[in-house]
């Protein structure tokens, strides 16, 4: 009757099976009993994941509005409770600890991001295995921070793992592991650096378009990083070398970019911010003041 009234997944359910497998423990019959006792512990952990799974998505609710106080403790709390009701080891767990480490990093608090992006990376290692698509994410989480202390040797190896198993899948995971990589590259500068990191770059793009279409956001976003990218590039030519870079390549890249935004997203979307910036930075240093007045006035209309 209980298990109509209840449901058969409800905790109060779960006791009265437990109490009812006591019974049989007493009675001697084991044979029972023990498929009782699987059900309560199947029954309990199923409710505690879900209990855990629902304060750390409430810590990334206080994240992405920017409450990192309440959204570490939100964190902390989930944490306790993944590692108590599921395990350290559990992939739960790991989503816990990434969490922590995402809001440590938005309050540049490194170290601790480290410690626990890494901890979360071991765990996933452990329960899926060192090549598998779900290690992508924290392989690149990881990278991000060794990039921003200036880890770089590591943050490489990190990234050029999460290439090596995106590339296994026939989609587009590869495009975000590739523009990380090449984002490190930028970052380490030098010739040969920089090269790789172009290189990198106009592949990740090619698959975007390749997998998605012309029109696709993701198509979009490539194509402004290596706008931008061959902008960077650009500030280490001679004057004429560069005016002739500005409107040749990265013009073209940034116009096409955001010529897809704004088909997707409409003309006043605050996706747009980052390439009307960028394109009117690009005709301003090209001597076109009238083009960039407009695109900076769009940007402060948008914003």
């Amino acid at each position: 009757i209980r298990e109509k009234v209840l449901g058969p997944e409800d905790l109060d359910f779960a006791e009265s099976l437990n109490g009812l497998a006591g019974v049989y423990k007493k009675l001697g019959q084991d044979e029972k009993a023990a498929p009782l006792n699987e059900r309560v512990t199947a029954i309990r952990e199923r409710k505690n994941r879900e209990k855990v799974i629902e304060l750390r998505n409430a810590g990334f609710d206080l994240l992405e509005r920017g409450d990192y106080d309440k959204a570490m403790s939100a964190a902390l709390s989930a944490d306790k409770a993944a590692k108590d009701a599921l395990g350290e080891d559990d992939p739960v767990t790991a989503s816990t600890h990434v969490l922590i480490a995402t809001i440590a990093g938005r309050q540049s608090d490194w170290a601790l991001a480290e410690e626990f992006s890494g901890a979360a990376l071991s765990i996933m290692e452990k329960a899926v295995g060192p090549e598998d698509p779900d290690l992508s994410a924290y392989l690149n989480n990881l990278g991000n921070i060794y990039k921003r202390t200036g880890n770089y040797e590591r943050a490489e190896e990190l990234y050029r793992r999460a290439v090596a198993i995106d590339e296994k899948l026939d989609d587009t995971a590869v495009v975000m592991s590739l523009r990380n990589l090449a984002g490190l590259y930028k970052t380490m500068a030098g010739p040969e650096n920089l090269q790789k990191a172009s290189d990198l770059l106009v592949r990740a793009w090619r698959i975007a378009e390749k997998k998605l279409g012309p029109d696709d956001l993701l198509v979009a976003e490539t194509l402004a990083d290596i706008g931008e990218f061959t902008r960077f590039v650009a500030a280490y030519l001679n004057e004429s070398e560069r005016t002739a870079a500005l409107k040749q390549k990265i013009g073209p890249f940034l116009i096409r970019a955001l010529q897809i935004k704004e088909k997707a997203l409409g003309l006043e979307h605050p996706g747009l911010l980052g390439i009307l910036a960028g394109l009117g930075a690009v005709y301003r240093d090209i001597g076109e003041a009238d083009a960039a007045a407009i695109l900076f006035q769009r940007t402060l209309a948008i914003e």
